[in-house]
């Protein structure tokens, strides 16, 4: 594993000295459960520039949490809570469309766009409005498009079915029992690690690449 993570570790460090990457955490974790890990370069840029990257570091999950939005889903489906063929707008009257699926959002073929408008200053009002009107680019069904819109409102859904708040479903039924305790949501009263956040556009060349973090974050 020392070999492993060495040459891990040369790689990142090589890809900070080329300027690909302002920083990099790499890892193993072998098949007897033992973990090494270790960090590289800087936080990133700007205000982060003299700030150097450590294994305490939480990184921003981004759209990987839609794969925690989908095990929710898988949960509510076998306690015949929702189905893959409910539509948004049987739990969520305001949605302005009525064809749209729970299953077609999971799978990224509602038809959606594939994010919010690109403003420069995008308001909460505005977010929601996007997220609530339903406008399609593509016939429900027909056409696989990634949409970070569809798990946005997935968000919503799971509220609405739940009754609960995002952060404290997704907390009580999937992170502290998978004992994902390394993950969190950086809200007042649920992030204990704010201080060692890595920003999400801050390690990232392009900041334009961004995307607006999925319905479970």
């Amino acid at each position: 594993m020392d070999q492993l993570i060495e040459r891990l570790e040369k790689i990142a460090q090589t890809m900070v000295d080329d300027g690909r990457l302002f920083g990099a955490t790499v890892g193993v974790v072998n098949f007897k459960g033992q973990k090494e890990i270790a960090s590289v370069g800087k936080v990133g840029t700007g205000q982060f520039a003299d700030e150097l990257l450590s294994v305490n570091h939480i990184y921003d999950l981004a759209s990987l949490t839609k794969l925690y939005t989908t095990m929710r889903f898988i949960q509510l489906f076998k306690a015949g809570q929702v189905t893959p063929n409910t539509t948004v707008k049987s739990i969520l009257p305001d949605y302005g469309n009525d064809r749209v699926t729970v299953g077609q959002l999971l799978l990224h073929n509602a038809g959606l766009p594939s994010s919010v408008r690109q403003v420069p200053a995008l308001t909460k009002s505005m977010l929601e409005t996007d997220i609530m009107a339903g406008e399609l680019i593509n016939e429900p069904g027909r056409v696989t498009k990634y949409s970070d819109v569809g798990f946005m409102l997935l968000g919503k859904v799971l509220t609405a079915v739940t009754g609960l708040t995002l952060v404290t479903d997704m907390t009580a039924n999937l992170l502290t029992p998978k004992k994902l305790t390394a993950s969190g949501y950086r809200v007042p009263g649920h992030w204990r690690l704010a201080g060692t956040n890595v920003p999400l556009c801050a390690n990232r060349r392009r900041a334009g690449s961004w995307r607006h973090p999925t319905g479970t974050s």
